[in-house]
Formats: C-alpha cells, structure tokens, sequence
C-alpha cells in the first residue's frame, strides 16, 4: 500500500519511524508516514463530484442550444425580410394576380422547408461522428461523464419547427401588407 508524508520528508525514518537502543536509553520516533487510503475521497463524494461535472456539462449543453437557436432566429428573421424584399415585385404580382396571401408565404417562404431540413439531418449526422471523435479522444487522456441526450434531436428539431413557424408568421404578416399597386408602380419607373 502507498504511503506519503504530509511535510515532505520521505526518508524511511521518517515515514515508518524508528526504535533506538542506547546504553540505558530506549529512544522511539514516530513516522509520520501515512497511508494513501486515509485519504481518499469517498464514494458518495466523488459521485457528488461527477454529478455536479454533469450537471455543467449539461448546462452548457442547453446554454449552446439556447445561444444557436437565438442566433438562427435572428439570421432566418434577416434572411426572410431580404427574401420578401428581394421578390417583392414577384409578390405584388401574385397579389394583382388574385392569389391569397397564404398561398403566396407558401410559394415564397415555402421553397426553403426542404433545404431546412437537409441541413438538419445533414447537421446531425455529422455533429454525430464529430461527438464520437470528440469523445474518443477524450477517453484516452480524460474520462469524463458526458452523454448523448436522446431527447436532443427532438428538441432542436421543436426550435427549427418554432422559427421556422415564427419565421412564416412575420413573412405573411409582410407579405399582406404589401401594396402591389404602389410596389408595381414604383419598380416601374
């Protein structure tokens, strides 16, 4: 069994201490070494410890998610106005046409459902094989206790679904105050 010395002295005097016969004079000295079993951390303690470890991993986790989905939001919100701004004459158009405002948010905004959702299952399968690789380097240096969430795709999947709805909400809320009388006649001149 491992033993230390808590001042450093690891001589074997002063780890096991010694007995020392003198003319009339038995002398003893106490080692000072101890075991190192005295002073492991126990169980329940160390499942605390790996508790808390996963408890922050986890945390991050939701704070990463939290901070992607904010920042989608706000690059789909941009990218929506751009898109309406972009077709508006093909919009007014519509309008003049005769077609309905939620056939036209369909027929605008609709187009970008499938690349959505290519790049979601693409994302994941390839946030998966990185996950693996990250964790297999990590088991040959560090073992910590980080863990797929099997509720993870479906929650980032419920953000998408949400944005993108939020998304639509804003583009037929534009889409329908569109004038198609004034925006046609000002892309005239």
């Amino acid at each position: 069994m491992a033993t230390y010395q808590p001042y450093g002295d690891y001589s074997p005097i002063a780890m096991q201490g010694i007995t020392a016969n003198g003319t009339n004079v038995t002398k003893s000295y106490d080692g000072m070494g101890e075991g190192a079993m005295n002073n492991i951390i126990p169980t329940a303690t160390s499942k605390a410890i790996l508790a808390q470890i996963s408890d922050l991993v986890m945390l991050i986790l939701i704070l990463a998610i939290v901070a992607i989905l904010l920042i989608a939001f706000v690059i789909i919100l941009l990218t929506t106005s751009l898109i309406i701004d972009d077709n508006s004459r093909f919009i007014a158009t519509l309008k003049v046409l005769g077609y309905s405002n939620p056939y036209i948010v369909k027929t605008v905004l609709g187009m970008y459902f499938v690349l959505i959702a290519v790049v979601y299952i693409v994302g994941f399968i390839i946030g998966w094989f990185v996950y693996a690789a990250i964790i297999n380097s990590l088991v040959a240096s560090i073992v910590l206790p980080i863990y797929f969430p099997i509720w993870l795709p479906f929650a980032v999947a419920g953000g998408i679904i949400g944005v993108y709805g939020i998304t639509i909400a804003v583009g037929f809320n534009s889409i329908s105050k569109t004038n198609p009388i004034f925006l046609l006649q000002t892309n005239a001149l």
